[in-house]
Protein backbone atom coordinates (compact mmCIF):
# COMPACT_ATOMS: atom_id res chain seq x y z
CA UNK A 1 0.00 0.00 0.00
CA UNK A 2 1.54 3.32 -1.05
CA UNK A 3 0.48 6.06 1.47
CA UNK A 4 1.08 10.42 0.54
CA UNK A 5 0.33 12.02 3.89
CA UNK A 6 -0.77 15.43 3.08
CA UNK A 7 1.00 18.63 5.06
CA UNK A 8 -2.54 20.29 5.90
CA UNK A 9 -6.03 19.70 5.66
CA UNK A 10 -9.23 21.00 6.30
CA UNK A 11 -12.56 18.67 7.54
CA UNK A 12 -15.79 19.31 8.08
CA UNK A 13 -17.02 16.16 9.89
CA UNK A 14 -15.79 15.35 13.46
CA UNK A 15 -14.76 11.88 11.78
CA UNK A 16 -11.48 12.26 10.51
CA UNK A 17 -10.89 9.13 8.03
CA UNK A 18 -7.49 8.41 6.27
CA UNK A 19 -8.85 9.63 3.04
CA UNK A 20 -9.29 12.94 4.23
CA UNK A 21 -5.57 13.69 5.24
CA UNK A 22 -3.85 10.91 2.66
CA UNK A 23 -3.61 9.87 -0.76
CA UNK A 24 -3.91 5.65 -0.85
CA UNK A 25 -3.61 3.18 -3.38
CA UNK A 26 -3.16 -0.18 -3.57
CA UNK A 27 -3.73 -2.86 -6.21
CA UNK A 28 -6.97 -4.64 -4.60
CA UNK A 29 -9.46 -1.78 -4.88
CA UNK A 30 -11.49 -3.54 -2.57
CA UNK A 31 -9.05 -3.32 0.38
CA UNK A 32 -7.73 0.73 -0.86
CA UNK A 33 -11.74 1.35 -0.14
CA UNK A 34 -11.87 0.10 2.92
CA UNK A 35 -8.69 1.80 4.30
CA UNK A 36 -9.46 5.34 2.71
CA UNK A 37 -12.85 4.89 4.51
CA UNK A 38 -11.10 3.93 8.11
CA UNK A 39 -11.59 6.87 10.98
CA UNK A 40 -8.39 8.08 12.23
CA UNK A 41 -9.59 10.34 14.65
CA UNK A 42 -12.62 11.91 16.30
CA UNK A 43 -13.32 15.66 17.43
CA UNK A 44 -14.83 15.90 20.60
CA UNK A 45 -16.99 18.85 19.38
CA UNK A 46 -18.24 20.25 16.15
CA UNK A 47 -16.19 23.75 16.84
CA UNK A 48 -13.31 24.96 14.94
CA UNK A 49 -10.66 23.29 16.05
CA UNK A 50 -6.94 21.72 14.87
CA UNK A 51 -5.02 18.37 15.40
CA UNK A 52 -1.68 17.01 14.30
CA UNK A 53 -1.40 13.49 13.00
CA UNK A 54 1.61 11.84 12.04
CA UNK A 55 2.24 9.50 9.76
CA UNK A 56 3.45 6.59 12.60
CA UNK A 57 0.02 6.90 13.55
CA UNK A 58 -1.73 6.39 10.56
CA UNK A 59 0.32 3.41 9.61
CA UNK A 60 -0.25 1.90 13.11
CA UNK A 61 -3.95 2.59 12.62
CA UNK A 62 -3.59 0.83 9.17
CA UNK A 63 -1.54 -2.10 10.36
CA UNK A 64 -4.37 -2.76 13.28
CA UNK A 65 -7.08 -3.43 10.86
CA UNK A 66 -5.42 -4.66 7.64
CA UNK A 67 -2.19 -5.91 9.28
CA UNK A 68 -1.40 -7.63 6.21
CA UNK A 69 -0.65 -4.37 4.22
CA UNK A 70 2.85 -3.22 3.67
CA UNK A 71 3.20 -0.17 3.95
CA UNK A 72 5.21 2.41 1.30
CA UNK A 73 5.05 5.88 2.83
CA UNK A 74 6.02 8.87 0.85
CA UNK A 75 4.95 12.82 1.73
CA UNK A 76 4.80 14.41 4.41
CA UNK A 77 5.25 13.16 8.18
CA UNK A 78 2.94 15.11 9.62
CA UNK A 79 -0.30 16.62 8.99
CA UNK A 80 -2.43 19.62 10.83
CA UNK A 81 -5.88 18.92 10.57
CA UNK A 82 -8.59 21.61 10.87
CA UNK A 83 -12.18 21.00 11.47
CA UNK A 84 -14.25 23.46 9.93
CA UNK A 85 -17.33 24.28 10.97
CA UNK A 86 -20.64 23.85 8.71
CA UNK A 87 -21.67 27.39 8.80
CA UNK A 88 -18.82 28.02 6.42
CA UNK A 89 -19.04 24.67 4.64
CA UNK A 90 -22.56 25.66 3.93
CA UNK A 91 -21.31 29.82 2.71
CA UNK A 92 -23.40 31.07 5.42
CA UNK A 93 -20.74 32.93 6.83
CA UNK A 94 -20.34 34.63 2.68
CA UNK A 95 -21.33 38.36 3.93
CA UNK A 96 -18.44 38.14 6.82
CA UNK A 97 -15.84 37.13 4.25
CA UNK A 98 -16.60 39.58 2.36
CA UNK A 99 -16.21 42.04 4.60
CA UNK A 100 -13.02 40.46 6.03
CA UNK A 101 -11.82 40.50 2.04
CA UNK A 102 -12.44 43.89 1.84
CA UNK A 103 -10.89 45.41 4.74
CA UNK A 104 -7.79 43.65 4.26
CA UNK A 105 -7.76 45.27 0.67
CA UNK A 106 -8.31 48.60 2.45
CA UNK A 107 -5.04 47.65 4.25
CA UNK A 108 -3.10 46.51 1.50
CA UNK A 109 -4.17 49.53 -0.58
CA UNK A 110 -3.36 52.16 1.67
CA UNK A 111 -0.46 50.99 3.22
CA UNK A 112 1.14 50.36 -0.05
CA UNK A 113 0.11 53.71 -1.21
CA UNK A 114 2.04 55.64 2.24
CA UNK A 115 4.55 53.02 1.43
CA UNK A 116 5.25 54.84 -1.95
CA UNK A 117 4.41 58.32 -0.83
CA UNK A 118 7.28 57.85 2.00
CA UNK A 119 9.53 56.52 -0.17
CA UNK A 120 9.18 59.35 -2.59
CA UNK A 121 9.20 61.62 0.43
CA UNK A 122 12.66 60.64 1.72
CA UNK A 123 14.33 60.65 -2.01
CA UNK A 124 12.49 64.00 -2.84
CA UNK A 125 11.61 62.59 -6.11
CA UNK A 126 9.40 65.99 -6.60
CA UNK A 127 12.90 68.20 -6.56
CA UNK A 128 14.41 65.12 -8.49
CA UNK A 129 12.73 65.26 -11.78
CA UNK A 130 12.50 69.08 -11.53
CA UNK A 131 16.28 69.24 -12.17
CA UNK A 132 16.01 66.24 -14.07
CA UNK A 133 13.60 68.16 -16.65
CA UNK A 134 15.72 71.50 -16.20
CA UNK A 135 18.46 69.64 -17.16
CA UNK A 136 17.23 67.93 -20.66
CA UNK A 137 14.94 70.75 -21.59
CA UNK A 138 16.73 73.66 -19.99
CA UNK A 139 13.14 75.05 -19.03
CA UNK A 140 11.72 75.30 -15.43
CA UNK A 141 9.61 72.45 -14.58
CA UNK A 142 5.56 72.84 -13.43
CA UNK A 143 5.55 69.64 -11.34
CA UNK A 144 3.24 68.41 -13.67
CA UNK A 145 5.12 67.15 -16.77
CA UNK A 146 5.50 64.31 -19.48
CA UNK A 147 8.39 63.23 -16.55
CA UNK A 148 5.65 62.68 -13.85
CA UNK A 149 2.66 61.51 -16.09
CA UNK A 150 5.09 58.89 -17.23
CA UNK A 151 7.12 57.63 -13.75
CA UNK A 152 2.96 57.31 -12.60
CA UNK A 153 1.66 54.96 -15.60
CA UNK A 154 5.08 52.79 -15.52
CA UNK A 155 4.56 53.08 -11.77
CA UNK A 156 0.81 51.35 -12.34
CA UNK A 157 2.68 48.81 -14.73
CA UNK A 158 5.30 47.99 -13.01
CA UNK A 159 3.35 47.06 -9.99
CA UNK A 160 0.61 45.13 -12.30
CA UNK A 161 3.31 43.34 -13.67
CA UNK A 162 4.96 42.43 -10.64
CA UNK A 163 1.89 41.21 -9.10
CA UNK A 164 0.80 39.48 -12.32
CA UNK A 165 -2.84 40.27 -11.61
CA UNK A 166 -5.24 42.42 -13.66
CA UNK A 167 -8.53 42.05 -12.37
CA UNK A 168 -9.28 38.27 -11.51
CA UNK A 169 -7.08 37.34 -14.79
CA UNK A 170 -3.32 36.19 -14.54
CA UNK A 171 -0.76 37.94 -17.46
CA UNK A 172 1.21 34.99 -17.18
CA UNK A 173 0.18 31.47 -16.09
CA UNK A 174 3.28 31.32 -13.39
CA UNK A 175 2.23 32.01 -9.34
CA UNK A 176 1.95 35.19 -8.33
CA UNK A 177 4.25 36.69 -5.11
CA UNK A 178 1.31 37.03 -3.13
CA UNK A 179 0.60 32.99 -3.85
CA UNK A 180 4.37 32.29 -3.17
CA UNK A 181 4.41 34.41 -0.12
CA UNK A 182 0.66 33.04 1.17
CA UNK A 183 1.68 29.28 0.55
CA UNK A 184 5.43 29.97 2.59
CA UNK A 185 3.26 31.39 5.23
CA UNK A 186 0.92 28.57 5.36
CA UNK A 187 4.15 25.76 5.33
CA UNK A 188 5.33 28.30 8.38
CA UNK A 189 2.31 28.35 10.45
CA UNK A 190 1.67 24.15 9.87
CA UNK A 191 5.70 23.79 11.45
CA UNK A 192 4.81 26.12 14.46
CA UNK A 193 1.56 24.25 14.84
CA UNK A 194 3.37 20.62 14.84
CA UNK A 195 6.17 21.83 16.64
CA UNK A 196 3.81 23.50 19.35
CA UNK A 197 1.18 20.42 19.51
CA UNK A 198 4.61 18.12 20.01
CA UNK A 199 5.54 20.51 22.91
CA UNK A 200 1.88 20.22 24.62
CA UNK A 201 1.92 15.97 23.90
CA UNK A 202 -1.51 16.97 22.15
CA UNK A 203 0.12 14.99 19.01
CA UNK A 204 -1.42 12.32 17.53
CA UNK A 205 1.75 9.59 17.28
CA UNK A 206 2.58 6.21 18.54
CA UNK A 207 3.64 5.96 22.55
Amino acid sequence: MYVELEDSVQVFEKNVRISDIATVWTADPALCSKIKNAVIYHFENTSAGKQVISLLWLTRTVLSQFPDCVIIPHGESDCVVELVPASEKDGKNTFLQKCKVALVSLICLFGGAFSIMAFHNDIDITALFSKFYEFVTGNVSSGFTVLEISYSIGLLVGILVFYNHVGKKKIVPEPTPIEVSMRNYERDMDEAVVKRWEREGKKIDVD
